[in-house]
C-alpha cells in the first residue's frame, strides 16, 4: 500500500503472475506505517546513487548528517521523475 497526496495505491499478484493496482482503502497490508511531518527536510540524493541498495546505503548516511537516529525507523519521500520504477510486493501466500 502506497499513499502519496492522499491517493491510495495497493499492489497485489493476480493468479496469473501480473500486477493488479488498485486505488481503495478497503483492504488490509501486514504492516503499515503513518506519520505526519510537520517540515521535510530536503536532501539531495547524489547522482552517482543509482540502485536501490545505494539508495538503502544513502539514507541512513543522510538522516545521520541531519542529526537524525539513522537507526530509528524514519519517514522519507523521494521525490522526482524517472523513466523507469521498479517496486517490490511483499506478501504472504495462503495455500
Amino acid at each position: 500500500m502506497t499513499i502519496a497526496d492522499s491517493r491510495p495505491a495497493l499492489a497485489r499478484v493476480a493468479s496469473d503472475g501480473t500486477v493488479k493496482v488498485t486505488q481503495s482503502f478497503e483492504t488490509g497490508v501486514p504492516f503499515f506505517v503513518w506519520a505526519e511531518v510537520p517540515l521535510w527536510q530536503q536532501v539531495p540524493i547524489p547522482p552517482d546513487v543509482r540502485s536501490f541498495e545505494e539508495l538503502e546505503s544513502f539514507v541512513p548516511k543522510a538522516a545521520a548528517a541531519a542529526g537524525l537516529d539513522a537507526d530509528k525507523p524514519l519517514p522519507f519521500v523521494v521525490d522526482g521523475r524517472e523513466r523507469l520504477i521498479d517496486f517490490h510486493i511483499a506478501g504472504r501466500r495462503h495455500k
